[in-house]
């Protein structure tokens, strides 16, 4: 049994690695009032580590359990007041929310209401991160509650010390730190209990109605005894495991998803190369799938793994017979479509409706301009350019011969039947032919720009120059045309 000494020590050692989170800045804390949450309280006043100027006592009060509640959020702001901390009490319906966002689990409806709240609290005070007294207990549960309802890689993991906000956060990341996960929760009572601090016990913590409890007291006694007496060590061991793993083959997933996945804003969707996609690892397949949801979403939180089961299933056994085919409907309004040769996470209808195209007027170029076309902006320059001077491998800029070219080009998206004579070429091609031999899949064609002139395309943007208008020895005077991302 750790000393409260040791309790602290662990606790400090464990916020210094994120000392740009805490040091000097607002950090709000998380407390229910029960011994957890408040034996980290008591070490984050009482070591000097922070300043208490800067800790923020934050309590929600979920409103199920009547005075007893009442009673919880008055002791928390009554011990905050007593430490001279500066608090926030809120109030919320869980059942409330469960029914209107159809969430299935009572449970998950107050940690999202929870966690919200700590947001704001963040947002509200210019908080960094949010300190929760999770403790190796908590951890435990949690790798075995995501075990029991089928869990991949991430699922195991569990807890991390420090991760990302769980919910999405559109404005200054927020983090969540978790400090006392190498400490048991029989410590933390024993560390209130040596101090003499004063802790609340949470009645809801005890029933049987939610899946928590009943792993909490329950199975895991079960398993201790009739199994085996390490069974939280060996779950937190399974835990570092997966954590490990799993960071080796993010590395990996990385490579594949710049090379197979397609990510447009405007339609909000991820569309994956299928081709590809199959012939990935499994474990990469999973990986992209939850990625692209996150990607879409913002978190991963109601994303289980029998969801995207479902999807590795139907497209292993090449289920999709035409060019357009629902696969699966995920959490939060989230269509999984097979559509030509794509994989395709949209949460809204597929349109194929793109910007009006530009015209560029080549004879009125009498200096720089620039024309933006959905997220990449197109600059157009007249210059006279000797032929040993130009640098061609920047894949952003193209050199062309302005006097082999009209005087108006068209910036656009891909249409049916339109041409491409790529630079290089012996022969004229469809330009859908050259972007399939380049596996480029069908919605990142809708949006990638081209530039044409009234004899075909100019410059597939994403891939190379046409033969026509290509610059050479005899060029006399040059139009460069830059691309850049728009912010």
């Amino acid at each position: 049994m750790k000393t409260f000494i040791d309790i602290q020590k662990i606790t400090i050692n464990s916020l210094r690695k994120y000392e740009k989170l805490v040091s000097d800045i607002p950090v709000v804390v998380a407390c229910s009032g029960g011994p957890d949450s408040t034996a980290l309280l008591h070490i984050l006043t009482n070591t000097n580590y922070l300043k208490t100027t800067n800790l923020i006592v934050a309590h929600l009060n979920h409103d199920f359990r009547g005075q007893e509640a009442e009673d919880d959020a008055e002791f928390v702001k009554n011990m905050a007041s007593d430490w001279n901390l500066a608090y926030r009490i809120g109030r919320a319906d869980p059942l409330s929310y469960q029914n209107e966002k159809g969430i299935s689990s009572f449970e998950q409806a107050a940690r999202e209401l929870r966690y919200t709240f700590l947001r704001d609290v963040a947002r509200d005070v210019g908080a960094r991160s949010v300190i929760l007294g999770h403790t190796v207990d908590d951890l435990a549960e949690t790798v075995l509650g995501h075990i029991i309802r089928g869990t991949g890689l991430q699922g195991l993991i569990g807890m991390e010390v420090c991760s990302n906000w769980p919910f999405p956060y559109d404005e200054e990341e927020i983090m969540i730190i978790r400090p006392m996960l190498e400490i048991a929760k029989s410590e933390t009572e024993s560390y209130c209990a040596e101090l003499g601090v004063e802790f609340r016990r949470d009645t809801g913590n005890y029933s049987h109605r939610f899946t928590r409890n009943r792993i909490r007291h329950s199975l895991l006694p079960e398993l201790a005894i009739g199994y085996n007496p390490g069974i939280k060590d060996a779950l937190v061991r399974l835990s570092r495991i997966a954590s490990e793993n799993l960071e080796f083959i993010e590395s990996r997933l990385e490579e594949y998803w710049k090379e197979l996945c397609f990510t447009d804003a405007n339609l909000n969707c991820v569309a994956i190369n299928l081709i590809r996609f199959v012939e990935a690892p499994i474990n990469i397949q999973r990986l992209l799938l939850r990625k692209a949801y996150e990607e879409i979403i913002g978190n991963t939180t109601r994303l289980q793994e029998n969801h995207i089961d479902q999807v590795v299933n139907q497209v292993k056994a090449g289920s999709h017979n035409s060019s357009y085919y629902k696969i699966a409907d995920w959490p939060n309004n989230l269509k999984i479509l097979y559509r030509s040769g794509d994989l395709v996470l949209s949460k809204e209808e597929l349109s194929s409706q793109t910007p009006e195209k530009i015209l560029v007027e080549l004879v009125e170029l009498s200096e720089a301009c620039s024309y933006v076309y959905r997220d990449t902006k197109f600059t157009f320059e007249l210059m006279v350019h000797r032929f040993e001077d130009v640098d061609f491998s920047n894949p952003d800029v193209v050199y062309l011969d302005a006097s082999s070219i009209p005087q108006t080009l068209v910036i656009r998206s891909m249409n049916t039947g339109d041409t491409f004579h790529p630079y290089g070429f012996d022969h004229e091609l469809l330009l859908s032919d050259f972007f399939s031999k380049r596996q480029v899949g069908q919605i990142e064609r809708q949006v990638m720009p081209i530039i044409t002139d009234s004899k075909g395309t100019v410059w597939a943007v994403e891939s190379r120059i046409s033969e026509l208008g290509k610059m050479g020895k005899e060029t006399k005077e040059v139009l460069r045309i830059t691309r850049s991302k728009v912010d």
